[in-house]
C-alpha cells in the first residue's frame, strides 16, 4: 500500500545529474519560489527531479544551493562541515531558546556538546526508560475507547511531560503549562517566519517576542524550584551537571537555563511529530499493525516493555525506521559557508547558503525500492546495508547530529509498545493528513483516531499479573499536560 504521500508525488527511479543546475533569470527564481512557498514538499520534489540532486538559484547577492545526493550531505555535514555554520535566519529561534546548543556556534557549540553528549550516553539514559513507560500509563488513564483524539496533540502532551521529568526530576502543572503553551505561540512565530518575503526586524515586539519573555521567565522558575528542591541525581540536568564539574568548566546557572530549553523543545517537539506520523501509517496499514502487535504480544506477552526488552522487537525497530523515512521530523536542514568549499569540480563561494532535503533523500527510487511504499520490511532484508552512506539522515549528519537520537528512539518505541499493548488505533474516515513543512514535519489539520481497546492476548512471558500495574499514588494522579486538547508546537 502506498504512504499518503504517495497520492501527490511522482517519483523517477533514475539517478539525477550531479552537475550543478543554475537558475539565473530573475523572474524564474521567482516564479518558482512562489509556486514552492504554496506547496513546499511536493514543489520542491518535483524541482529536484526535474533540474537534479544540486540546484543552484541566484538573485542579486543571495545565493542558495540546494542538495538532495548523498555525496553532497557528506561533504556538508561531514568532510567540510567547518567550512558551514547554521544561517543568521535562525536568529528568531535564539529569541525563544537563548544560545543552547541548537543554536550556538564554534567553541561555544564544541563545549556545549562536550558537556551535554556524556548524559545522552545509551547507559546513562536506562533508568528513564521505567519513567517513560510509567507517564505512558499515566496519560493513558485519561483515555476512553470509542473516542475520536487528535494523536498528535495527545503525542506532544506526552512527550513533553516526559521531558520536562526527564530533564528536570519533577514537574509544576502551572509552570509546566505557561511553558507548553510559550513555547507553542513562539515556535508558530518561527514557522510564519520562514515564509515571509520580507521580515520586520526580531526586535519589534510581536507575538513571538513576548512569548519568548513569558518563556525565559517560567524556565527560570523552575529552575530555581529545581535548585530548592536540591535537585535529582538522575535528570539530566545533574548529568550534565556532574560533567561540567568534572571537566572544571560546567555551564553557568544562565546558561544552564538556555541548554535546558534547547533540550526541552528538541527533546519533546520531533519526538511528537514522529509519533504523530508512526500512529497515522499504522491506522492505515492493518497489515503491518497486525504484525506489530503479534510480535509485542509473542514476545512480551502481558509483561511491561522495558529498554532491555527492546532488543527482542526487531520489527518495533523497522516500523520506527520506516516512518522516519517517510516523514522525517527534520525535513530540511540549512547552513551557510563561511568560507569558500568545493563539490564536485566547483568551487562555491563564502556567503553560500546551502539546503539540506532529507524528505526528498528518504523518497529517492534510486536508493529505496518503491520508495513511497511503507515497508519496514525494507530494514529487516539486508537491503539497507546496501544504501549509499547519508541516503538515511533522520537525526542529521557529522558533528550535529541529534544528541539526543539515542534518548528520542528509546521513547518512541517505549511508548509505542505501551500504547499497542492496550490500544488500536482505527483512523477517522474522511480525515485528509497533509504534510506541513513547519520548524518540524507537522499534521495540517492534526492526525484524528478512533481509540479501540485491545483484547490482549498473552504471550510467553505471561507472569499472569495485569498488564496495568500499580503505579503509587503520587504517580496515578491526572497527567497535568492533558487538559483540553490544544495543539502543540507548530
Amino acid at each position: 500500500m502506498l504512504s499518503a504521500a504517495s497520492e501527490v508525488l511522482n517519483f523517477s527511479r533514475r539517478q539525477v545529474s550531479h552537475a550543478v543546475q543554475t537558475i539565473r533569470r530573475p523572474m524564474r527564481t521567482v516564479g518558482l519560489y512562489l509556486k514552492i512557498r504554496r506547496d513546499v514538499l511536493p514543489g520542491l520534489t518535483r524541482l529536484a527531479n526535474a533540474e537534479g540532486d544540486r540546484l543552484e538559484f541566484r538573485l542579486g547577492r543571495a545565493h542558495l544551493l540546494l542538495l538532495s545526493a548523498p555525496a553532497d550531505v557528506h561533504e556538508v555535514l561531514v568532510s567540510q562541515n567547518r567550512a558551514f555554520h547554521k544561517p543568521a535566519g535562525p536568529i528568531s529561534f535564539r529569541r525563544v531558546l537563548g544560545d543552547g546548543l541548537l543554536t550556538s556556534e564554534e567553541e561555544a557549540w564544541k563545549r556545549s556538546r562536550r558537556l551535554i553528549q556524556p548524559a545522552f550516553h545509551s547507559e546513562a539514559l536506562l533508568p528513564l526508560g521505567a519513567k517513560m513507560v510509567e507517564m505512558t500509563l499515566r496519560h493513558m488513564d485519561a483515555w476512553q475507547g470509542g473516542v475520536e483524539y487528535d494523536i498528535v496533540d495527545e503525542m506532544t502532551s506526552l512527550t513533553f511531560a516526559v521531558a520536562t521529568e526527564a530533564l528536570f526530576g519533577f514537574q509544576d502543572p502551572v509552570l509546566s503549562a505557561e511553558v507548553r503553551d510559550s513555547i507553542s505561540t513562539g515556535m508558530r512565530y518561527v514557522s510564519r517566519r520562514m515564509y515571509k518575503v520580507v521580515r520586520l526586524p526580531v526586535w519589534i515586539p510581536n507575538r513571538g517576542t513576548r512569548a519568548a519573555r513569558r518563556l525565559t521567565r517560567a524556565i527560570g522558575q523552575i529552575m530555581a524550584e529545581r535548585e530548592r528542591r536540591g535537585g535529582s541525581s538522575s535528570d539530566l540536568l545533574s548529568l550534565i551537571t556532574r560533567a561540567g564539574e568534572a571537566a572544571g568548566d560546567g555551564f553557568t546557572a544562565e546558561e544552564l537555563q538556555d541548554q535546558a530549553l534547547t533540550l526541552l523543545l528538541a527533546g519533546h517537539e520531533t519526538t511528537a511529530s514522529a509519533l504523530g506520523w508512526i500512529w497515522h501509517l499504522l491506522a492505515h496499514h492493518p497489515e503491518v499493525r497486525a504484525r506489530l502487535e503479534d510480535e509485542i504480544e509473542t514476545k512480551l506477552g502481558r509483561t511491561l516493555p522495558s529498554p532491555e526488552s527492546l532488543r527482542a522487537l526487531p520489527y518495533l525497530d523497522a516500523v520506527v525506521q520506516e516512518a522516519l523515512r517517510l516523514y522525517p521530523p527534520v525535513w530540511g536542514l540549512t547552513r551557510q559557508a563561511v568560507e569558500p568549499f568545493l563539490l564536485g569540480s566547483r568551487t562555491f563561494a563564502a556567503g553560500t547558503r546551502v539546503g539540506i532535503l532529507p524528505w526528498i533523500i528518504h523518497r529517492k527510487g534510486a536508493f529505496f525500492a518503491e520508495p513511497d511504499v511503507f515497508n519496514p520490511d525494507r530494514w529487516l532484508d539486508g537491503s539497507a546495508a546496501e544504501l549509499p552512506r547519508h541516503a538515511y539522515i533522520p537525526f542529521g549528519a557529522g558533528p550535529r547530529t541529534c544528541v539526543g537520537r539515542s534518548f528520542a528512539l528509546m521513547e518512541m518505541r517505549l511508548i509505542i509498545a505501551t500504547v499497542t499493548q492496550r490500544y488500536r488505533m482505527q483512523a477517522v474516515p474522511g480525515h485528509t493528513v497533509v504534510a506541513e513543512p513547519l520548524v518540524t514535519l507537522r499534521a495540517r489539520h492534526g492526525v484524528r483516531v478512533v481509540l479501540e481497546p485491545r483484547a490482549f492476548v498473552a504471550g510467553p512471558s505471561d507472569g499472569g499479573e495485569s498488564i496495568r500495574p500499580e503505579i503509587p499514588s503520587p504517580l496515578r494522579a491526572g497527567c497535568p499536560f492533558h487538559e483540553g486538547s490544544e495543539r502543540g508546537p507548530s
